[in-house]
């Protein structure tokens, strides 16, 4: 049984930055360039509204649209906004999508960003 007045975010104050309310809000489209062969790099701008905790990236080639057999499926921490250079992929096509996670759940998946490797 709870006794005395409910404690608002507003009494927290500064420590209210640990608390998460909401999914995260969805990431622009990452930018995703060829480099150097066989490398790939890749940046994306965190969306407004609530902050993940962590990013969730995947690539697949564009022969597999709906990422059911993921060439790679990384989490990375909050700081990362940019990634690269993976290295040792064949020539061919590729997607790639990012999307914030946070103890509540995870956004929507952003746009697919695609980029080819000759």
């Amino acid at each position: 049984d709870r006794t005395g007045p409910m404690r608002t975010l507003a009494d927290i104050g500064e420590d209210r930055s640990r608390f998460c309310l909401a999914v995260p809000s969805s990431t622009g489209a990452p930018t995703a360039a060829a480099t150097g062969g066989a490398t790939l790099s890749a940046s994306w701008v965190r969306g407004s509204g609530s902050s993940p905790d962590s990013w969730q990236l995947q690539l697949t080639t564009a022969a597999d649209p709906t990422y059911a057999a993921a060439l790679a499926d990384n989490t990375y921490p909050l700081e990362t906004v940019a990634i690269g250079p993976l290295s040792g992929l064949p020539a061919g096509n590729y997607i790639l999508r990012v999307r914030g996670v946070n103890v509540i759940g995870t956004s929507a998946w952003s746009s697919n960003a695609t980029f080819a490797i000759s």
